[in-house]
This record gives C-alpha cells, sequence and structure tokens, in this order.
C-alpha cells in the first residue's frame, strides 16, 4: 500500500479556476517565500542552488586538516505532494499573511476532491480525504512551497538558538544551513552528536504538523573527511540514514567534481546519441532537421554550460554527434562528414556554424550568469560565497571582469 497514490482528475472547469488562483498567487510569492527555496518563484534560478551546493559540499570534501567537522544531509520525503494536511495547509497560509478571504477561496477549491471506488466494476460512493494536493495542478507547486517554509522556519528558529551552526566556508560568509528546490532539500550542520538530535527533533516536529514522512531509505548523510569513525555511526544511528562517500548529483549536475571532468561529462553525450538514434535524419527534411538540431540537441548541455565549464573534449564529441546527424550520416559508420567549421559549401557552413557548441558559448553562458548575479547582489549563494570567489576585488569589478574575458561574444 506504500504505493497507493490515487489521483484526482481535474474538469475544465476546475482548471480555470486553479490557473486564476495560481497567477494571482505567484505575484506575491518573493515575499513569502525563504531565499532558500527557489523553486517556482519568480526571479530565482535553481542554477543558483546548484553553484551553493557544489561550493558547499566540495568545502566539505577537503575539510581534512581542522579539528570541526561537518556534515550534509540529503532529505526526501515520502509521497510529498500525497501528505500535505490541509489543517496545515490553511494554517501555513493564515502564517503568511494572506487575508481572510484569500484562505477560504484556496481551501474550498483544495478541499473538493473526491474519491469514487470501483469494486467489480460497481461505484460504491464518494470518499472525502482529509489531505493530498492534486499533482498536475497548476496550483499544487505553490501551495506545496508555502507548506515547506514549515520546515524552514524550524531550521531557522534552531539557528537563531545557536542549536544549528550549519557550514560557514569562510570568515564573513553566511552560515548555510539548508538548501531546497520544491522537496528537494540539503541539510548542512556540524558534524556532532547535539545537532543530529536537533535534526531529529525537527523532522519529527515537521512530520506531526504536515503530514510528511521522511523516507529514511532514500535520504543519505556525508560527513567530511576529519569526522571520526565513531561520530559518524553514532550520527546515522540517530538519524535513521546510511552514510555514502558522495551524494552524486544535485538537480540534474554533480555536487562534486574530481580531475576528470570529461568522464563526468559524458552523460551529456550519452544522452545526445539517445536522441539521434531515436528520430533518424530519413525521417526529417533539412528544416525539420534544423529545428531538431536547435531545439533538442543543443539544448541537452545548455542546463550544464550556465553552471560548469565544460571540457573542450566534450564539446567536440557534442559536434561531431551534431555534424554527422546534420550530413545524414550514423553515429555507428566512421565516414567522412562535413565537419563543423570547414569551408566544404559557404552556404551550408553557415547555417552549421549555428550548431556549434564551442568553449566561447559556454565562456558566454558564464558571463551572463555573473552578469545577471550583479543585478541582484542578494542571491542567497552571495551571501555564503562572496568573500571566498570576490578575493581582492568588488563584485562588480569580478562579474564585468569576468563578462571580459569572453571576447566578441557579448555587445
Amino acid at each position: 500500500m506504500t504505493q497507493f497514490r490515487p489521483i484526482a482528475l481535474c474538469n475544465t472547469v476546475a482548471k480555470i479556476i486553479s490557473k486564476m488562483l495560481a497567477r494571482r498567487l505567484k505575484g506575491v510569492l518573493p515575499s513569502v517565500i525563504s531565499e532558500s527555496q527557489s523553486a517556482f518563484v519568480p526571479d530565482r534560478l535553481i542554477t543558483d542552488n546548484v553553484l551553493l551546493a557544489y561550493e558547499a559540499h566540495h568545502f566539505i570534501k577537503h575539510r581534512k586538516q581542522v579539528r570541526m567537522g561537518y556534515m550534509s544531509i540529503k532529505l526526501d520525503m515520502l509521497n510529498a505532494y500525497d501528505r500535505i494536511e490541509w489543517s496545515f495547509l490553511r494554517a501555513m497560509l493564515r502564517q503568511s499573511r494572506f487575508g481572510e478571504k484569500c484562505v477560504p477561496l484556496i481551501m474550498e477549491y483544495v478541499e473538493s476532491v473526491t474519491y469514487s471506488v470501483l469494486v467489480n466494476g460497481e461505484q460504491t460512493g464518494f470518499l472525502q480525504p482529509g489531505r493530498f494536493l492534486r499533482q498536475g495542478d497548476p496550483l499544487s507547486p505553490y501551495l506545496f512551497i508555502i507548506c515547506t517554509e514549515g520546515l524552514i522556519s524550524l531550521l531557522k528558529a534552531a539557528c537563531s538558538r545557536g542549536d544549528l551552526q550549519g557550514v560557514q566556508m569562510g570568515q564573513g560568509m553566511d552560515p548555510l544551513t539548508h538548501l531546497m528546490l520544491v522537496d528537494d532539500t540539503f541539510l548542512y550542520g556540524h558534524a556532532i552528536i547535539q545537532e543530529a538530535h536537533v535534526f531529529k527533533s525537527i523532522f519529527h516536529t515537521y512530520e506531526h504538523w504536515s503530514g510528511q514522512l521522511v523516507s529514511v531509505q532514500k535520504s543519505a548523510i556525508q560527513f567530511s573527511p576529519n569526522v571520526d569513525e565513531g561520530t559518524r555511526e553514532a550520527i546515522s544511528r540517530i538519524l535513521g540514514m546510511p552514510e555514502i562517500t558522495s551524494h552524486g548529483t544535485y538537480l540534474g549536475l554533480p555536487t562534486t567534481i574530481g580531475a576528470s571532468k570529461k568522464a563526468i561529462f559524458n552523460s551529456i553525450i550519452d544522452r545526445a546519441k539517445v536522441k539521434v538514434v531515436d528520430w533518424k535524419p530519413s525521417l526529417l527534411s533539412k528544416a525539420g532537421m534544423e529545428v531538431f538540431i536547435k531545439s533538442v540537441l543543443q539544448a541537452i548541455p545548455t542546463y550544464t554550460m550556465q553552471c560548469c565549464l565544460l571540457p573542450i573534449q566534450t564539446c567536440n564529441s557534442i559536434n561531431v554527434i551534431l555534424a554527422k546527424y546534420w550530413w545524414g550520416q550514423r553515429i555507428q559508420k566512421k565516414q567522412y562528414t562535413g565537419l563543423v567549421g570547414t569551408n566544404y559549401v559557404k552556404q551550408r557552413v553557415l547555417v552549421v556554424l549555428a550548431f556549434r557548441i564551442s568553449k566561447r558559448l559556454i565562456k558566454l553562458y558564464l558571463a551572463c550568469k555573473s552578469g545577471g548575479s550583479s543585478l541582484n547582489p542578494l542571491l542567497i549563494w552571495l551571501g555564503c560565497t562572496r568573500p571566498y570567489i570576490f578575493q581582492m576585488a568588488t563584485f562588480g569589478q569580478h562579474s564585468w571582469g569576468r563578462i571580459r574575458a569572453t571576447p566578441g561574444e557579448t555587445c
């Protein structure tokens, strides 16, 4: 029964009401949702969480020669949307200072769900649930991140009391205690027994209030190398979570990058090859192939290029895939292709050049990230990493210096 997930479908009228409420709710989210939650909030990017998570795990991984050890907890909730208590949702809406007319309107829509069970093909009546958010509803993501403010409030209260210290990556930096993207949560703290008990108490309180349940099988803990074995076992036993050496990926990108970047980013090349196999060139016209390359194949590495500097070998491999697909030849065959950038046919080259994934293009993505950050200097990842990244220069000098390092790409 743990995998039983009832689905409530929305009719046309419900979808119209949901979209109207979602559009109005979206405008006030920046003033309601904490800066550590970057999902579904205007003017916030998930790449900010990716960058900060990478810096935090890099710091924890290389924490060897000092006394104080750190830990990072990857928290996973069991069937997150299905377990939200409606009473908790109503309380969080009121706590977020929504109006007396707005809260009943939202709750009336949420509580309109009913289930009907068929037994041997016959309907047995209707059931009224007491918790659950509709999957695929435009309003559900916004309501869920409002509910996650309950967990964030508990973490902030523990920090203000001094029960949680978080991870401070250097002098003058803000301590980092948590990162959230919907229900994908990272928690950070000192690797000591006292903080493990504090985290355990916070989990129990949040579960009791919201109806959520921590999935200890999918959650995990990573310790810095200077934490002794006895402390690791004790903390893992208290939280009931296994210990791992690395969290792997977070939001589709690696949390740590070793010496061999090419091996880490091979998944991008594999995904491009799978797409090419599914869409054979013989099935598309030249115009269709151009749209497919620009909309599908080139979009695969775009997300990664916003945060990471891809190795030149990875770029070349992607370029070979794009060129072979454009010239109508299969990847498995080692035949001559009109490689990108040659003078095979001037008109063709001008078209194919637009497909190229170059190091300059990657630097342009990174420059845009830096320039966008300068427009919003209050981002959470800047407060936690500013003195570390922008040493010996102001933030503006560093941002424009990064942009100037990409000559010819900006205008």
